[in-house]
C-alpha cells in the first residue's frame, strides 16, 4: 500500500536530497516496507534534514527512519544545536524534569549497591542526573553529552562535570563503568550497532546498561500533536522486543523492562519504557521477529491523520481571515506542518523561537525572531506547539507582558 500523506488534499514532492538506503540497524536485513513519508521545511541554518521514510524491517520488525544523513551529520547537529537547555524557561529545568531524575535515581540505587560504583550518564543534557547521583552519595558519577552548551549549563546549574563527547567518539575514552545510562538517547542514533558495541566495550564484565526510549507500540494511546513522534531527531522507533534484539546481538542480556510515563511538559506525556541489560561475555542473542512495532506505528499514523484534520480546520479559519500572524516555534511541529499542511498558506509575518541558535535564521524566507523582538509588533501570535503550548502562552502574557492576541492550535 502506498503510504499516505497526513493530509489527503496535499501532494508534496520527494526530498531533494537522497541518501544511501539503510539496512535494518538492528538485524542488518535490507528488506523493508514504508509506512509513512515525513517532511520538514528547511531552516536557512542549523538544519538537519528535509524528511525521511518511516519503514519497518521485514526481518526483525524494527521501525526506523530511512533516507537520512549519516551519523556524523547527526553528531554535528547535536554538538551545535542543543534543544535541552530550556531557553523557554530562562535556562532553568522545569519541576517535571527533577521528578523524572529522582525516579531514575531510585532505579539506579536499586541496581547498584556500592557508592563507589563507576556510573556514566551518556547523553546527559545539562547534567541533572549526575548531580542527583552525587547528592545521593555515589562517588564516581560523570556525564557525557555532545553539546558544549549543555556542558556549560551543567557547570552553571549544578557544578558537575560533563565531558563533551558523542557516542561516536566515546570509544576514545579509557574509563570502564559499572553502570551506563542512556535515557532518551538511543532513538536519536543512526548507527545503532557501533553505538551499542561502544557501550558494551565501556562496561566491565557484569556491568549494567540502563536504557530508556519512547515506546512505539504506545504512541497512539497518548495525546500529542500529529506526527510529533516522527521528529527531526527521533530516527529509531522501539518496542521492548526490538530493544532486546538490538542489545542481545552485542552480548547484553536483558534483566528487566518496565513501562515509563516520560513527561515532556505539564500537558504532554511520551509513552516510554526502561530496560536493564547486563554485559555477559558468553551471551549472544539472534534477533526474533516481532510485530508490535508495525501495529503500533500504523495505529499512530491513523490517529495522527485524524488530529491533523482538526489542525487544518483551525489553520483554515486563520487563512480565511486573511490577516498576517506571527508563528511561535520552529521545531518539528512547525517544520512538518509547513510541508504537509495549510500552515504554509498563512500570511506569516515572522517566526519566533526561544532557542537563540535559531534567532536570525530564515524559514521559507521569513525571519526567525527572539521573543524580545516581538515587543511592539501588532500581529496575533499563533502558538505552533502542543508540548509547550501552556509554557509559551505563560511566557507571552505573564513574563513578556505582550498585548498580542494569542491563538492556540489545541484545546488541551
Amino acid at each position: 500500500m502506498e503510504p499516505k500523506s497526513p493530509l489527503p488534499s496535499e501532494s508534496r514532492p520527494a526530498p531533494e536530497t537522497t541518501f544511501k538506503p539503510r539496512s535494518c540497524p538492528v538485524c542488518g536485513d535490507p528488506r523493508k516496507v514504508t509506512l509513512f513519508r515525513q517532511r520538514f521545511a528547511k531552516l536557512s541554518t542549523n538544519w538537519l534534514l528535509e524528511g525521511y521514510d518511516v519503514v519497518i524491517c521485514q526481518g526483525c520488525g524494527f521501525g526506523f527512519a530511512d533516507n537520512i544523513p549519516d551519523q556524523a551529520t547527526f553528531d554535528r547537529f547535536y554538538r551545535d544545536v542543543s534543544r535541552y537547555e530550556y531557553h523557554h524557561l530562562g535556562g532553568n529545568e522545569p519541576d517535571w524534569v527533577h521528578d523524572r531524575l529522582k525516579e531514575t535515581a531510585d532505579w539506579v540505587q536499586s541496581l547498584v549497591e556500592s557508592k563507589s560504583a563507576r556510573i556514566a550518564d551518556v547523553g546527559c543534557a545539562t547534567g541533572g542526573m549526575v548531580k542527583v547521583l552525587l547528592d545521593r552519595g555515589f562517588e564516581h558519577a560523570i556525564g557525557y553529552d555532545p553539546s558544549p552548551g549543555c556542558a556549560e549549563a551543567a557547570r552553571r546549574l549544578y557544578g558537575v562535570e560533563v565531558r563533551t563527547r558523542s557516542l561516536s567518539n566515546l570509544c576514545e575514552e579509557t574509563d570502564r563503568f559499572d553502570l551506563i545510562m542512556l535515557m532518551g538517547v538511543v532513538e536519536h542514533l543512526c548507527d545503532l550497532g557501533p553505538a551499542i558495541s561502544t557501550i558494551s566495550a565501556r562496561l566491565v564484565d557484569g556491568g549494567l546498561a540502563l536504557i530508556g526510549v519512547p515506546d512505539a507500540t504506545q504512541f497512539s494511546k497518548w495525546p500529542n500533536a500529529p506526527f510529533q513522534e516522527f521528529s527531526t531527531e527521533h530516527i529509531g522507533f522501539f518496542s521492548p522486543g526490538s530493544m532486546e534484539n538490538l542489545m542481545g546481538r552485542h552480548g547484553l542480556a536483558q534483566v528487566s523492562t518496565m513501562p515509563l510515563r516520560a513527561e515532556l511538559s505539564r500537558q504532554a506525556v511520551e509513552p516510554s519504557f526502561v530496560s536493564v541489560f547486563r554485559k555477559t561475555p558468553a551471551f549472544r542473542r539472534q534477533p526474533v521477529r516481532e510485530a508490535d512495532t508495525e501495529r503500533g506505528l500504523r495505529d499512530y499514523i491513523a490517529k495522527s491523520q485524524a488530529l491533523a484534520s482538526h489542525v487544518e480546520q483551525v489553520l483554515e479559519r486563520i487563512h480565511q481571515a486573511g490577516k498576517p500572524v506571527i508563528v511561535w516555534g520552529v521545531g518539528t511541529h512547525t517544520l512538518s506542518l509547513l510541508e504537509l499542511g495549510k500552515l504554509g498558506d498563512l500570511k506569516i509575518a515572522a517566526f519566533v523561537d526561544s532557542n537563540p541558535k535559531f534567532s536570525g535564521t530564515l524559514l521559507r524566507g521569513v525571519p526567525v525572531l527572539a521573543p524580545e523582538q516581538v515587543r511592539g509588533r501588532p500581529e496575533p501570535i499563533l502558538i505552533s506547539s502542543w508540548i509547550y503550548q501552556v509554557e509559551i502562552q505563560h511566557l507571552i502574557k505573564d513574563v513578556l507582558g505582550l498585548p498580542n492576541e494569542v491563538i492556540r492550535m489545541y484545546d488541551l
